[in-house]
């Protein structure tokens, strides 16, 4: 464990390797993997191999790890962890364990590539997104906190991540674009986008001229947040706040976050990201070329492609199915 513990602190050689060849490893990122270790592998691991060496760790006791966890309870929550958090474990140990091959630290015939064992009957939630009525009711109605409701605005209509949004200064909105130059995390505070690039998003004018009336108004320098969380505009608003209010709302309008799709057979759960799904289905719906949306939102076509496939799919069959009507395609007799 205290391999596992001095590999993913920002003092070791691999994070310094990793900043040096220009590999995107937040303190955020060691942060989370350090407390993935505390919270789910060093008690499984004390318990059943209380005195388990770098060197004696083989194969079946990886997986008999990882297969535990499927039955494992959230800490804060009545339900199983999910397929993605398990993965997000799972790499915690085989990074650390690739390096130490590498490196002559540990056996090269163990299999690192761990294959997540299939569990059929454990139930997969997908991300789903928001119809268009609840997408026009959420952004009539009158929110209580403005605030949230320009930050779920920006979401939802320019596809911007969360930490995105926190990092926005007045001086990155004009009258045709959102200039998305970096990101916030309340442990890295400022740092580069997740691609490590700045790119411009269309918005409306509209976006423009509330946020410089409300800069006018603050007396706010074009370099303050504006979404700050302090009159002096130097600090955003936490990480939690479009969510908690974004949830509320949808709560308010009894818009259910977790819903059954019977279009995929899916069960699917809106989350405030899920906006950001909503984007790239609504532009790439419109006929925009799907190379301009994947630059747009900050993807490479290809993760673009697969990740937001099955949205895709589904609104370019409808398009398809209306135009096959229209023609008489469907009706043969």
């Amino acid at each position: 464990m205290e391999f596992l513990k001095s590999f993913w602190d920002e003092n070791f050689s691999y994070y310094t390797l990793a900043e040096f060849e220009g590999r995107h490893l937040t303190k955020m990122n060691l942060s989370k993997n350090q407390s993935i270790i505390k919270n789910h592998i060093e008690p499984w691991f004390s318990e059943n191999y209380p005195h388990l060496l770098l060197r004696k760790t083989d194969e079946k006791k990886l997986k008999e790890f990882i297969t535990s966890l499927y039955s494992k309870k959230c800490l804060y929550k009545d339900c199983n962890l999910s397929t993605g958090f398990i993965k997000k474990i799972k790499t915690c140990i085989t990074v650390p364990l690739k390096w130490a091959q590498q490196n002559n630290l540990y056996s090269p015939s163990l299999n690192i590539n761990l294959s997540m064992p299939l569990m059929r009957y454990k139930e997969v939630v997908h991300r789903g997104i928001l119809n268009d009525s609840e997408e026009k009711v959420l952004l009539s109605y009158q929110w209580k906190n403005q605030k949230a409701y320009w930050g779920f605005k920006i979401a939802i209509i320019c596809g911007l991540r969360l930490g995105e949004i926190r990092a926005l200064r007045f001086c990155d909105v004009t009258k045709e674009f959102i200039k998305v130059r970096r990101a916030y995390n309340d442990i890295d505070k400022i740092k580069s986008t997740k691609t490590g690039t700045v790119r411009f998003v269309p918005c409306p004018e509209e976006f423009y001229n509330y946020f410089e009336k409300q800069r006018i108004k603050m007396n706010a320098k074009y370099t303050d947040f504006i979404f700050g969380c302090k009159s002096d505009g130097t600090v955003p608003v936490d990480e939690n706040y479009f969510t908690r209010n974004f949830y509320k709302v949808m709560k308010e309008l009894g818009i259910e976050r977790v819903r059954y799709n019977p279009e995929n057979d899916k069960i699917e759960t809106v989350c405030f990201h899920s906006l950001r799904h909503q984007t790239a289905t609504r532009w790439v719906s419109c006929g925009e070329d799907v190379r301009i949306v994947a630059k747009a939102l900050g993807h490479s076509t290809a993760m673009l492609q697969q990740r937001y496939a099955n949205h895709f799919d589904e609104k370019m069959m409808k398009r398809f199915r209306n135009k096959l009507i229209e023609k008489g395609s469907l009706n043969l007799l």
